[in-house]
């Protein structure tokens, strides 16, 4: 790696990121949380049954509105869980410890979950609560989570 390198920049023994590569490394950021989610909610939808037991515990006794608060509020958690990595990469890291880079992984992550959905499809979609609560959950996550490293003082430790 020389120092004319336009992504790195190297000063004595210290290999810092500069800020020429700080979207790219975003965008990576988020492609690797989106990737991580979908893996993760395909495993867990499958093996554990929380959404089963607040159907069975709110839905089918007719406590429609406790069911979709319950669900949001359980898949709100798990969506920051699994961002955490990812906001503290972000907070981390000095040239991507700012709102710009965690807005290009929110919305490279928008992009890797809903590049696939049909336009044909969007006006039943539109309609769902449960699409919106994904949106809504695919943009807030990792911003929550970023606050939330920040807020436990996770500093800048790499230039």
């Amino acid at each position: 790696m020389t120092a004319g390198d336009p992504y790195r920049t190297v000063e004595g023994d210290d290999m810092s990121v500069s800020s020429n590569a700080k979207y790219p490394i975003a965008v990576l950021l988020g492609l690797a949380y989106i990737w991580l989610a979908i893996a993760f909610w395909g495993w867990y939808v499958m093996n554990l049954p929380i959404n089963e037991f607040l159907l069975e515990t709110f839905a089918r006794q007719g406590h429609d509105i406790s069911y979709r608060i319950s669900i949001i509020a359980h898949d709100a958690l798990v969506n920051v869980l699994l961002a955490a990595p990812f906001a503290i990469a972000l907070a981390s890291v000095k040239p991507l410890n700012n709102w710009s880079c965690v807005f290009v992984a929110v919305a490279t992550a928008f992009v890797g979950s809903y590049w696939s959905v049909e336009l044909s499809s969007l006006p039943l979609l539109i309609r769902s609560w449960s699409f919106w609560a994904g949106v809504c959950m695919t943009v807030v996550s990792l911003p929550l989570a970023y606050l939330a490293a920040k807020s436990f003082g996770i500093q800048s430790e790499i230039e």
